[in-house]
């Protein structure tokens, strides 16, 4: 059975790292239950979690459409320019970067972006 941070009990009775493939197949169960039913997921799929967190790890890491990649140099010219006109509505910045989710751009934002655009002036 896996527990939140992603480890698992192995025969021996010893706490392993489970891999991503593993994972994601326990997952797989949003599939069955849709993603209507967040509190089902946790039970079928034998995690620890609860609902809530089913549905942003899905959201935010595991959704298949997700980009695991780099930002582009495009994407970073995108999220500035975009930023400087609607500030930090990330949703809508989100919206216009397929495959990015808005905690993802907002932490890129704060991480890398924020400080080079306050070093070019913008």
């Amino acid at each position: 059975m896996l527990n939140q941070s992603g480890f698992a009990w192995n025969d021996e009775n010893k706490c392993v790292e489970v891999d991503s493939d593993e994972m994601w197949n326990a997952y797989a169960e949003v599939e069955a239950c849709g993603t209507c039913n967040w509190t089902a997921v946790p039970k079928k799929a034998g995690l620890t979690r609860c609902g809530k967190s089913c549905r942003l790890r899905w959201t935010n890491y595991l959704r298949p459409n997700l980009k695991h990649e780099s930002f582009t140099p495009h994407e970073d010219e995108l999220i500035v320019r975009l930023h400087a006109i609607i500030g930090s509505r990330w949703s809508i910045i989100a919206h216009q970067l397929p495959g990015r989710t808005d905690n993802n751009v907002k932490n890129y934002w704060n991480t890398k972006l924020k400080k080079k655009s306050l070093r070019n002036g913008n």
